[in-house]
């Protein structure tokens, strides 16, 4: 999992560059099979929920990229 997360983490400070960890992270829950301990490389996504501070309205189409069904940047 901790290479999913690596290819999440780096796609997302392409699109929105400091903006991530410029957020006041307020809560982070881990949900779904990664949660239950179910999680498998190349089946599972990793889902979580994340309660943020402040406002970026700026940043929205790009987390709608970043977030979509299937995004470019998961694959290889």
């Amino acid at each position: 999992m901790a290479r999913a997360v690596r290819r999440y983490r780096a796609c997302a400070d392409r699109l929105l560059p400091g903006r991530i960890a410029g957020f006041h992270v307020a809560g982070f829950h881990v949900v779904g099979s990664a949660a239950l301990g179910a999680w498998r490389e190349g089946r599972s996504d990793i889902e979580f929920v994340a309660v943020v501070c402040g406002s970026a309205p700026l940043a929205v189409p790009r987390l709608r990229v970043l977030h979509a069904p299937r995004p470019s940047w998961c694959a290889g």
